[in-house]
Order: structure tokens, then sequence, then C-alpha cells
């Protein structure tokens, strides 16, 4: 369990706490005895190596027997003290309630013995930034199990357990409006791009309030499965100041969308080669340190060595062409490469038809890089390189072709098609949280958006005549591949 606290605040109490554990049905000890409650003891090595408002609670190992109820086992904890009555976006300052939940494990054992384990967030939580700077930031979660993950913006909770509530927003505020007033004197409102997890925002004082709650919410699936939920809350404070930042240039030669995201296609068996550079783009005199940091569960371990990957199973998981040092200095510890003026490597991957989904089809995979400049302990700005790996029909037992997609499915319902550009859709199941995106012939992304509820079942192909395919992907990793073709 991890508490970061307000660094200007009362000392938090670092003593012994306990997480409340709840279900419809609780687990047992060996004894039999239900579990009710878990003892969480400071880790007082770990904080004396980081900030002092960050605290560490671990527990005994301990066997939770019995089957877990569909709802899962719900673990909470609420803070002795409150938020922070000045954040702008939510009601009051209720006490603080941490909670996640353990689900039941779906039908693949990793060669450890266990069934899944959760996501991660990699990094300590970014409390301040600055004004009027064009944010591309993120959450770095990451799953080493190799599932798939969906991210959130959340409410803040309070209560206890089963029976905890969301706090409202404040008038004004929305998952779609997290830092109020739209896009008014230049805003850009606080969002997260769900697959990735990358966060664009920028912010101007002089919308009168710079004191934010956010709530970050991250879901893990695999073969259609939700197996885990985790969640950070933190402050987002905005500072006004005439501080400018500067900010590296990443891989000028990619294609980098509003959300910070390139994306590649790469066939199962075939070798992948991106460049990754990093660039000073200031001019003045003295010399920068320029840090770059990589993140990714299809990475290998240790980023260079191809025989470590994360995943026992993964046999070919992708690498950088130069080693990054550990950085031991800082918690949590972490991979890193530093230098000056200009930094240059290669990601490189030969994806296999494990890499597919679990039904042989399309799977997108993310690779992210923060980097920062001199005197930042974190990165402060992300690009994700996001490369999806179709089934080669030589070397993977899968789907062999469109049409035989359109065979084995057949859910999606796509017309007029010919079309002369437009076309709506009709399926058998809800398209909420529905990933859609077009390529050309060639393979190149032309079109990508997440459907909502909101948004119109007529879909407009941009770009000139000829065949295209339209790519479905629910958060359960399920894919459609339909071929149309604009007149």
């Amino acid at each position: 369990m991890h508490i970061y606290a307000d660094p200007n605040g009362i000392p938090y109490n670092f003593t012994t706490e306990s997480i409340l554990v709840s279900g419809a049905v609780l687990p047992s000890s060996n004894n039999g005895t239900p579990i009710t409650s878990i003892t969480m003891r400071p880790n007082t090595t770990a904080r004396s190596q980081i900030y002092s408002n960050y605290y560490i609670y671990e527990s005994d190992t301990i066997r939770l027997k019995g089957s877990i109820p569909p709802n899962g086992w719900i673990f909470s904890f609420s803070l002795p003290c409150c938020r922070g009555f000045t954040n702008a976006n939510f009601v009051g300052g209720s006490a603080t309630l941490l909670k996640t939940t353990m689900y039941p494990s779906a039908n693949r054992t990793l060669s450890s013995g266990c069934y899944d384990s959760s996501p991660q967030f990699m990094e300590m939580p970014k409390i301040q930034f600055f004004d009027n700077v064009d944010y591309i930031t993120h959450n770095v979660a990451t799953d080493f199990d190799g599932d798939s993950l969906i991210y959130l913006l959340d409410q803040p909770l309070a209560g206890t357990g089963n029976n905890s509530t969301k706090i409202p927003f404040r008038n004004g505020f929305s998952t779609s409006n997290y830092t109020g007033n739209g896009t008014l004197n230049g805003n850009v409102p606080y969002s997260i791009e769900p697959n990735s997890g990358n966060v664009a925002f920028s912010y101007t004082n002089s919308q009168g309030v710079n004191k934010f709650n956010r709530v970050i919410t991250v879901e893990s699936y695999r073969d259609g499965q939700k197996l885990s939920t985790i969640t950070r809350e933190m402050p987002l404070n905005v500072l006004n100041t005439s501080f400018v930042l500067k900010q590296p240039e990443l891989s000028p030669t990619l294609s980098f969308n509003s959300f910070g995201i390139h994306y590649d296609t790469v066939m199962a068996g075939n070798a992948l080669s991106i460049p990754i550079t990093l660039l000073d783009t200031t001019t003045a005199s003295w010399i920068d340190t320029m840090t770059l940091v990589p993140f990714g569960s299809s990475f290998t371990s240790d980023f260079y060595s191809a025989t470590a990957c994360n995943d026992p199973n993964d046999t070919s998981c992708a690498t950088l062409s130069l080693p990054p040092a550990l950085n031991n200095g800082i918690y949590p510890s972490r991979y890193e490469y530093q230098g000056t003026r200009a930094m240059y490597l290669n990601l490189l991957w030969n994806p296999t038809c494990f890499h597919l989904n679990a039904n042989g089809g399309a799977k997108t995979h993310y690779f992210t890089f923060g980097y920062e400049v001199n005197y930042f302990s974190e990165p402060i700005f992300y690009r994700t390189i996001a490369i999806t790996v179709q089934p080669n029909p030589a070397l993977c037992n899968t789907v062999t072709s469109i049409s035989s997609v359109k065979e084995q499915k057949n859910e999606i319902q796509l017309y007029p098609n010919p079309t002369n550009g437009r076309f709506k859709l009709k399926a058998n199941y809800d398209f909420e949280d529905t990933q859609i995106k077009i390529r050309n012939s060639s393979g190149q992304l032309v079109k990508s958006f997440q459907y909502s509820s909101h948004s119109s079942r007529e879909i407009e192909i941009p770009g000139s005549k000829g065949i295209y395919f339209v790519e479905f992907e629910n958060p359960n990793g399920v894919l459609e591949v339909k071929k149309v073709i604009k007149l």
C-alpha cells in the first residue's frame, strides 16, 4: 500500500495499519477462519530512500483460501484524515478511501504458478505542473503478464469496502471536463487516451483556480475477462510562474497524434526497427543533461537482453539497441539513458504469433518513453509507440484473411459497401468504448477514434478512392476487421 501525503500538511502518522477485506464470500486462512482484515506494517527502509511525503506499507505473505466471488474480493483502507478542501473539481474534503479488487482468474496459468499479477504503477505520481505548457504526460502502468489495459479518468471514493460511493463533481466539472472551463483561454481539459494511458492537457491560470484532484483507474483484461483494477488518487497543482519549461524533441521523423502516440503495424515473423532519438531543442550556451526512460511490458526486463522477457512464455520480446543504466538512486529504481545534445538508439522487435490476441487476431503493444531535461527527478513529457502485430497466415494457425474473420464473427455490419465515403454501423453488441481504426490498402492508419454512446454511428473515411480496412477492438481485446470500398 502506497500513500502520498501533502508535503505542506501535517506529517502522516506512519504506524501499523489494517486493510479491510470484504466480498460476498470472504477468503479464509489455513485454519478456516474468515479473513476480514490484513495487517500492514511501515517499510521504514524504503522511506529512508525516498521523498518525505511518500509512505509504503507491506504485509506478511498471506494465503487467501477459497473461491473468489464474481464481484471479487475487495481490499480497502480509509485514511484517518481528509482530502484538501481546496480542490476545484470534486465536492468536499471527506476521508480518502483506497480500494482495489481481486477478480476470479482466467484460464491461463503462468509458469510461476500464478494465474495473474495485477498491473503496477511504475513511477511516483507527478503533482506539480506549470501553466501555459502543452503537456503530453502519462500514468505509467505496466502489466507483466501481457494483459490488455484500459485507462479511465475516475472519481474519488468515500465509505468503506463494498459500501463505497463515488464523490460527485462540482458544478461545471465532469470526466470530459476534468479541469473545467473547456477550451476557455486556450485551456485543454485533462483527458486520457484509454488504451495507451497517455494524458494531454494544458492550463492557464487566468481561470482562477489551480488545485485539482484526479483519480486514474486501470483495468486489466485477458481472453475477454476482467482480472483486476488498480486506482491511484493524487492532486494536480498548476503553478503560476514565468518559468519556461524546456522540452526536448523525441524522434522528429515519426508522426505523433495529439495524445503523443505514433502508430505502426508489423506482421508476425517480420523484424521491426524504429529509430528513437532525443534532441535538445534549446540554443543556450550551457549544456543540458537529458534523461530518457523506457516503459512497456513487451520490452525485455532490462530493455537490452533478448533472453530476459518479462513473460516467461515470450521468446522474442522487444529490446533497445543500447544498454540503459540502472538508477538505484531514486525510488522506485529504473533503467534510463542520459546524454547531452542528442541521443540515438533503436527499438528492435521480431514479434511472433505469441504476440497476437487470444483469438489469434491483431494485438496492439505499447512502448512508452518519458523524457526530461536537467533538474527534474522524473520524466515530464512522454511519447508512445503503438505497434499492432497482425497475424501471418504462413506462420500462425489463426485467422488467415479478412473473409475468414467475417466467417468467424460476422457480428458487425458495415453499410453501404461500396460507399461514397460515409458508412453506418450495426452490431449485435454495444459499441461503447470500442476503438475504431481505419487503414488504407498499404496498412497506414488514416483515422482512429474511441467510440462512445455520444458518437454517431455514421463514419466518414478520409482520403482518396480505394480499398480500406476498418478495425474494431473493445476493452476485452476482441478484434474484427472489415473491408470497405470507397468509390
